[in-house]
Formats: C-alpha cells, sequence, structure tokens
C-alpha cells in the first residue's frame, strides 16, 4: 500500500512539472535561543542552547508550493543560582 501512495505522489509531481512555472528551492539555517529568568525566592537562572533546520520545496504559480522542513536543536544547560 505504501508503495502505491509513494508512486501517486510521485506522478503527481511528475505532472506538475510539466506545467512550466515549477520553482524549486533549498536553504537551511541556524539559531541560538537563551533564556534568562528569575524564581521568587529561588534566584535567577540562564540557559542557551544551539539549533538549525533545513528546508526543500517547491513554488508553482503564485498561489501555490510546497515545503519541507527538518530542524533541531541542541541539548542546554540551565542553572539557578539561589538567594540567601
Amino acid at each position: 500500500m505504501r508503495n502505491i501512495l509513494m508512486a501517486i505522489a510521485l506522478l503527481g509531481v511528475a505532472q506538475i512539472t510539466h506545467a512550466g512555472d515549477f520553482r524549486p528551492y533549498a536553504g537551511a539555517g541556524a539559531g541560538l535561543s537563551s533564556i534568562d529568568i528569575e524564581i521568587t525566592g529561588a534566584g535567577t537562572g540562564t540557559g542557551s542552547s544551539v539549533g538549525g533546520f533545513g528546508v526543500v520545496g517547491f513554488d508553482y504559480g503564485e498561489f501555490f508550493g510546497g515545503e519541507l522542513r527538518v530542524g533541531a536543536t541542541g541539548n542546554g544547560s540551565f542553572t539557578v543560582g539561589l538567594v540567601n
């Protein structure tokens, strides 16, 4: 069943490519997220993590397109300093 669905999807993409206004694209990105928090009675904390993503897609005409985006973030650490 999975092979049949894959064949149908590929045939659909093949039909779109013959239409002429098919523009594929690809990209990647990276970023940094951070947090600075104050917890009442427990103190303050900071933490950060790095992540990235990749994207592939296509534009078909002015109003139609498809995109696949995959991303991940790294493991960050978070420390809290206690208030005396």
